[in-house]
Formats: C-alpha cells, sequence, structure tokens
C-alpha cells in the first residue's frame, strides 16, 4: 500500500525556500496544505484526488497531504510545463516501503515517448533501488540513476532531481547521492503529454 506524505513541491528551483515567490524560474509551487493551488503566482493550479492532510514537517496542521493507496494524486494540467532543462525540489515522508519489484512515483511528467520521473523504488533487477531520478534525452533514450538502497521509514526528506543538457544529479538533504551523464542531447518529455502528476 502505498503511503506518501508531501510538504513541499517546487518546481525549477533547486534551492528549498519557504517562499513561492519571486523566485527565478519558478512555474509552480505546491506546498500541499490542504489544497492543491499554485502558490507561484502563475496559477498552475492542480486536482488533488482523495487526499488527507496531516501535519507537516514543522508540525503545522493541515500543512501537508498524505497519499495513500492508489488513486490518490495531483494532477497539474501539462501546458506550462514542457521544459527540457529542469529542477524538482520536494519533501516526502514515508510510513512505509515498495514492496519487491514495485515503485512510489513522487512525480510523473510525460507522454508515450519520453518522461521525466522522481521515484521511490524497490526494483533489484533493473537497479532501481531507493530514490531515483529518470529522464529521456532526444534521441530518444532512457536515463536514470538510484540512490542504491531504500531509506528509513518515518523521517522528512528533502529530494532534489536536476536535468539539464549534458547531466541528471539527484540529491537527498543535500548530498548528491547519483549523477548521469547522458550526453550532449537535450532532455525531451515527448508527446502527448497529458499531465504532471504528484503522488
Amino acid at each position: 500500500m502505498k503511503k506518501i506524505i508531501f510538504f513541499l513541491l517546487l518546481l525549477l528551483l533547486s534551492v528549498f525556500s519557504s517562499t513561492c515567490f519571486a523566485q527565478s524560474g519558478l512555474v509552480g509551487c505546491y506546498p500541499l496544505d490542504n489544497n492543491a493551488n499554485d502558490y507561484s503566482g502563475f496559477q498552475n493550479n492542480g486536482t488533488d484526488y482523495n487526499l488527507s492532510a496531516v501535519p507537516d514537517r514543522f508540525g503545522n496542521a493541515s500543512g501537508a497531504s498524505y497519499f495513500v493507496g492508489s488513486g490518490r494524486s495531483v494532477l497539474v494540467s501539462d501546458s506550462n510545463f514542457h521544459f527540457n532543462t529542469y529542477t524538482y525540489s520536494l519533501w516526502c515522508y514515508f510510513d512505509s516501503l515498495p514492496f519487491a519489484g514495485e515503485y512510489y512515483a513522487l512525480i510523473a511528467a510525460g507522454g508515450n515517448t519520453a518522461d521525466q520521473s522522481v521515484l521511490l523504488g524497490n526494483n533489484a533487477t533493473f537497479g532501481h533501488i531507493g530514490f531515483g531520478f529518470g529522464s529521456w534525452d532526444s534521441f530518444p533514450a532512457p536515463h536514470a540513476c538510484y540512490q542504491g538502497f531504500l531509506p528509513a521509514i518515518n523521517q522528512w526528506y528533502h529530494v532534489v532531481a536536476v536535468r539539464d543538457s549534458c547531466v541528471i544529479k539527484l540529491f537527498i538533504n543535500d548530498t548528491l547521492v547519483c549523477i548521469q551523464t547522458p550526453g550532449l542531447r537535450a532532455g525531451d518529455i515527448g508527446t502527448p503529454l497529458t499531465s504532471v502528476s504528484f503522488g
């Protein structure tokens, strides 16, 4: 059963900030504090599906959203998220881990031929263990890097995933945990797009 809590999701912002305004390059900010509204000023509001409000990492009541089971997510229109270079930053908390061969999707964006994803994986067959970040390039070819071990449960993690034209990087709690060099091909989000989802 999937159980994830998100505190703050910042799109295209590499450093956590408690404010969503006046950040260079910020296109979406979702505190998920009892709603799926975008606080970046761009009104890229999402639709939440069956979320429950819970305290955030500071103990603020209704300051985070609880994702448990299938069918619980936030969907945001993809129309303002067509980027080949980007940063995803989020806070998350797990009270369980994925079963062997399974994943928890933290962020997923993309189409039929390419995508971007931040996951918690437990799939040893593919070497997808722990926090992971995946992307496709314009070739198209997939690129991914994974932490290599499952995180402890019942604690908060700050996850930052960065993709530019030469490299993808994954940071956990401000520590670089993996890097993959896809070459000089730009990232590619693919077509047709449907939505960006959290959870």
